[in-house]
């Protein structure tokens, strides 16, 4: 048998004993067979590969999974979220030719709820974070041709509502980053922008500790396109060019104001983020950035454009505060932050009230002032002038200011100490009086910087409690400061919002929902203060109601009140006619006080797999 198109080159007989196959060109079998007298017979070969088949296998499968998937999320959208459905579509209606499919042309968005989600995003989630701006005239297909991510990171935080599905364009974003960043080498401000939404409300998404990652990529991005160095119309010199390299000069005026939006939402990002929870600081030109603001505040396109030059300020005195408490020697300590205190009050008093309505900037001034009162009562190095013995430490207190060395001590502060406690308890006060004043459903759409800020606030404001708790016996004003402020009260309401916030949390792929971590965080925060806010009785507070029948609660009952009457904090029922006082023993050797503000924080904006501290009595590590 003569071996054709299509057979191996050796016959079988050959095959079988590995000896080679040789065949004249004019004969049908091979030398041996012939002169063995066998049957020489070729087998037939096997198909080559065809790499362009295969890829066409490739495709149709994932065309399979794309429609399973969706039809996954139709039958979650339809038990949780009846109006923001996100479901399989018609994938040709609204597709884009010569573009890769994206959630729209996959089914998994259908494009009416693409325009309803865009839409959303404009009315709802971007006031709270002045760094993005999509204007009213931008289309949905507009933002499919020019900015496909942004619109990916658009419609992932929009469907806020929807935990499930929210998860599955989260998984849907990383792989495109994946592939712009990672295997493109595309730094876009595309890809930027999509990160900025990303991170301004990945604490509410399943996967929140990726933010660390996205931030690092956005500031890559920010170095690969030259925004921290210079403006975008001017040209510059590279010192591996032989002649003068030219930006685009024919930068539109809203191209430009975009990229200086972008830097300055990064670098408020990752400031807020290094100072508060004390992470390395990643950009040092502080002058570029506020250069970046003042030109956008004389180009401004928008009204929030105005503000930014203000977020900058304030997050410089950030920095120069948390500067001060690393480097400052304790002699000059006080005139230090006695000189922030008046360039804080300055900046209160010329601030102009067009920015009162600012919610973004609102927070900042409450917390740039608690975070000085923290850096003057808390923080590690303490302050100078204190009334203590000037016997060496020992190793456990070492790091500690005297008056917190020992938890069996009577509680002696300085002028200096009362002061700042005093101006701490009145602007946390003054903070919650303002947050209470927001709809409970205002907490999904603040942005990062405000619910890392809230989260800050809320733990110094219980170790104001303790501290004006254990001081109030030596002044009756302090000891008003700290019933007015009155945290049980709010540590009641905060955990009543959180708790509503979670009605909706899922789990997702055998993942918990970071609204699981929140509410487990806040419950560690109510043990500690549980064990250490006692409560006495006293003949000078009234009974004044809780909140209202919609979970809010107006700032004049949290002013008044004292703690409500039958609403346990964590069990214990408590009087109304009470008011705050700390057991005088083991005040300072627990929790709040062992570990940093990063470790505190650790469950609210950190990593949720790491452990909380124990409780645990005779736990005795210095304060950082």
């Amino acid at each position: 048998m003569a071996p054709t198109s299509g057979h191996i080159k050796t016959c079988q007989n050959c095959a079988r004993g590995k000896i080679r196959c040789i065949r004249t060109s004019d004969s049908s079998i091979c030398d041996r067979c012939r002169r063995l007298d066998k049957e020489c017979y070729f087998r037939a070969a096997r198909p080559r590969y065809n790499p362009a088949k295969k890829g066409t296998r490739v495709e149709a499968l994932e065309a399979k999974v794309d429609q399973l998937l969706a039809r996954v999320v139709n039958s979650q959208h339809t038990k949780h979220q009846p109006d923001v459905p996100l479901a399989l579509s018609d994938p040709e209606l609204h597709s884009i030719p010569d573009k890769p499919r994206d959630v729209i042309d996959r089914g998994i968005v259908r494009f009416d709820d693409a325009v309803t989600l865009l839409e959303s995003f404009r009315e709802t989630l971007m006031p709270y974070f002045p760094f993005i701006f999509i204007a009213p005239e931008v289309t949905l297909a507009q933002l499919r041709a020019e900015k496909p991510l942004l619109l990916l990171a658009i419609l992932k935080g929009s469907s806020y509502k929807n935990a499930a599905a929210q998860q599955i364009l989260e998984e849907t974003f990383q792989t495109a980053v994946a592939d712009q960043m990672i295997f493109a080498h595309n730094p876009s401000m595309d890809v930027l922008l999509g990160l900025l939404v990303a991170l301004a409300w990945l604490q509410h998404q399943s996967q929140h500790e990726r933010f660390s990652s996205y931030l690092h990529l956005a500031w890559s991005i920010v170095g690969d396109l030259r925004l921290d160095r210079l403006s975008e119309t001017q040209s510059f010199y590279s010192r591996m060019a032989m002649s003068k390299v030219s930006s685009d000069e024919n930068s539109s005026r809203h191209s430009v104001n975009e990229r200086r939006r972008a830097l300055i939402g990064c670098y408020v990002l990752s400031s807020c983020r290094s100072t508060i929870l004390q992470k390395d600081r990643m950009m040092t030109r502080l002058s570029f950035v506020e250069k970046h603001a003042l030109e956008l505040l004389s180009n401004a396109e928008i009204a929030s454009d105005r503000c930014l030059i203000q977020l900058v300020k304030l997050q410089q005195i950030f920095e120069r505060i948390d500067d001060a408490v690393v480097t400052t020697a304790n002699p000059v300590r006080e005139a230090d932050m006695h000189a922030f205190q008046t360039e804080i009050n300055e900046y209160r008093t010329t601030l102009s009230v067009t920015f009162s309505d600012n919610s973004l900037l609102q927070f900042h001034l409450h917390t740039l002032q608690l975070f000085l009162c923290q850096a003057c009562l808390f923080d590690k190095n303490g302050t100078a002038n204190y009334s203590a013995s000037s016997a060496p430490r020992s190793h456990v207190d070492s790091g500690l200011p005297p008056h917190l060395q020992s938890g069996h001590q009577p509680l002696d502060l300085s002028p200096f100490q009362v002061e700042f406690l005093n101006r701490g308890m009145t602007e946390a006060k003054k903070f919650f009086d303002y947050i209470f004043t927001f709809a409970p459903d205002t907490f999904r759409l603040i942005s990062y910087t405000q619910w890392l800020q809230t989260g800050f606030n809320l733990v110094l404001g219980c170790k104001l409690a303790v501290t004006g708790a254990k001081y109030a016996p030596r002044s009756p004003h302090v000891r008003a400061l700290c019933s007015d402020l009155n945290m049980p009260h709010v540590l009641r309401a905060v955990l009543q919002r959180i708790q509503w916030l979670s009605e909706d949390r899922v789990t997702v792929d055998g993942k918990q929902h970071s609204k699981h971590f929140y509410e487990a965080w806040l419950w560690h925060i109510l043990e500690w203060f549980e064990q250490k806010y006692h409560l006495v009785p006293s003949e000078d507070t009234t009974q004044m109601p809780t909140g209202l029948p919609d979970g809010g609660l107006r700032p004049s009952t949290l002013a008044n009140s004292a703690t409500s009457q039958d609403v346990p904090l964590m069990g214990e029922i408590y009087g109304a006619t009470q008011v705050a006082q700390v057991d005088d023993t083991a005040l300072w050797p627990d929790f709040l006080w062992n570990i940093s503000t990063d470790d505190i924080l650790n469950g609210y904006m950190g990593f949720p797999d790491m452990p909380y501290p124990t409780l645990q009595p005779g736990y005795d590590v210095p304060l950082p």
